[in-house]
């Protein structure tokens, strides 16, 4: 499915670990985690995808987040749901370089989807 959220259940966070329950083409369920270190950077205060070049997300966010391995300055992510179609959708501060904190958020399906039971960054 390329929509991870479509058919996604139990979505939670352990640290900068996305975790879900997604099922394979014969419905069978699967414990499945990716970590957005991996696919997110910040671009001066804004979401970048990839992360090629730029630091992971959570390196340079403000947030209230108390997870073990979570940087110290980390305080305030955050994952709702939002619209009709329950796009999912990260929220935090992201720091710019100079100091400043910015609201920043990203619709983690844009790139994100279920390959029979698996994340699959695309």
């Amino acid at each position: 499915m390329p929509d991870f959220h479509i058919s996604t259940e139990d979505i939670s966070f352990d640290g900068s670990v996305l975790k879900a329950l997604l099922f394979d083409e014969e419905g069978e369920a699967h414990d499945a985690e990716i970590d957005l270190n991996n696919i997110l950077g910040n671009d001066k205060g804004s979401f970048s995808w990839g992360g090629s070049g730029s630091p992971p997300f959570l390196r340079n966010c403000v947030t209230n987040f108390p997870t073990p391995g979570i940087i110290d300055s980390a305080q305030g992510v955050s994952f709702t749901l939002e619209s009709a179609d329950n796009y999912p959708v990260l929220l935090t501060r992201l720091l710019d370089g100079e100091g400043d904190a910015h609201d920043a958020d990203i619709n983690l399906s844009e790139r994100l989807s279920d390959i029979n039971g698996e994340f699959h960054f695309e």
